[in-house]
């Protein structure tokens, strides 16, 4: 699945003056890092599991970029998706790309793409194991950042990526997915601090080893 997420953003169509950077993340997960190492894919990790979003912030921490776009290792980027999401973070200092759900074109806030400066105002994602990704994107409202706006340029209103609906992913966990006792307490919680003014947080990431097969 990883292989063919790789493969998907190896194959971006280029935009002029941009350099991509891939930074492949592997999370405590054994069975990843020898899929990675046997086809010879370099990766960072860490030994035990700290979660998609502590994960995110690590690879963040690793050294700073002009844009940054957060991608699931189950889901397969179309050609055109670096190409599209780069001017409309730029214009609106983020974007959400949509995939085609029940016939429709749907943003995903997990699928985010952020400036630098909309990095530095909201600081990263908070460390819970779900829901970070739309507290991120509530935060950057709250920041003044137009979230409606930007969902409703004609850029996005085409599908971007293929959703994957692997069995571990965070909506399909009995603890995480949407309804379960964790992802409401979550909710709940990150709610309550955006509502005492929380708009910048301390992002908490972990020191990542590098492997380079």
């Amino acid at each position: 699945m990883i292989l063919n997420c790789i493969k998907s953003i190896r194959a971006q169509y280029p935009l002029d003056g941009w350099e991509y950077e891939l930074r492949v993340g592997v999370d405590g997960c054994a069975a990843t890092a020898a899929i990675l190492q046997r086809n010879r894919i370099p990766f960072y990790h860490n030994k035990e599991n700290v979660g998609t979003y502590i994960m995110a912030n690590s690879l963040i921490a690793l050294g700073p970029a002009d844009i940054y776009t957060r991608f699931d290792a189950d889901d397969i980027m179309l050609p055109n998706y670096l190409q599209t999401v780069i001017p409309v973070a730029l214009q609106w200092g983020i974007c959400h790309a949509g995939c085609k759900m029940l016939g429709k074109v749907k943003p995903r806030v997990g699928q985010v793409t952020m400036t630098a400066a909309t990095l530095a105002a909201l600081g990263g994602f908070a460390e819970a194991r779900c829901h970070s990704d739309r507290d991120f994107a509530r935060r950057a409202a709250l920041a003044g950042l137009d979230i409606q706006g930007m969902r409703q340029d004609p850029r996005l209103q085409a599908p971007l990526f293929i959703k994957g609906m692997g069995p571990k992913s965070l909506t399909h966990n009995p603890k995480t997915r949407y309804g379960s006792k964790y992802r409401k307490e979550i909710e709940a919680e990150l709610g309550k601090l955006r509502e005492a003014g929380q708009i910048k947080i301390e992002p908490k990431a972990t020191e990542l080893s590098r492997c380079q097969p």
